[in-house]
């Protein structure tokens, strides 16, 4: 993986029992979209891509962390047949997944925010263009 060609899932990992619990959740969330009918896929490890039938792309990318041990930050990118929609960070992967996947479901702007709410740590979870539906 070279980081510019995405592996789409489902790609081989190691056995589940081997992955620590942060890694469980990313395949969880491959595994979750795939089985939903949208495309995952993985640029370089911790970055994370959806594309859905109908144009919407979820981008989860790996931001570090804010202190040794802290929470992990996450960045989310909604985009909407090629406009970036929404883009903010997150501490929880988990949020990050929900928002993601719902947004590949539905291209709804107006249920993200609920979604992340209380986990946003850069950027505002407010769309950053108009969509029109």
């Amino acid at each position: 993986m070279d980081g510019t060609t995405p592996l789409y899932w489902p790609f081989p990992v190691p056995p589940l029992d081997q992955l620590s619990e942060e890694d469980r959740k990313h395949i969880c969330f491959l595994e979750a979209a795939f089985a939903e009918g949208f495309r995952p896929s993985q640029f370089l490890i911790y970055e994370y891509m959806l594309e859905s039938p109908a144009g919407q792309i979820a981008l989860i990318l790996y931001r570090g962390h804010t202190r040794r041990d802290g929470p992990r930050r996450w960045e989310l990118g909604l985009h909407d047949q090629s406009a970036r929609v929404f883009a903010f960070w997150v501490d929880d992967f988990d949020c990050a997944a929900a928002a993601a996947l719902q947004w590949v479901r539905a291209g709804n702007p107006a249920e993200i925010p609920t979604l992340v709410e209380g986990h946003v740590i850069r950027g505002v979870a407010e769309p950053v263009t108009a969509v029109s539906r």
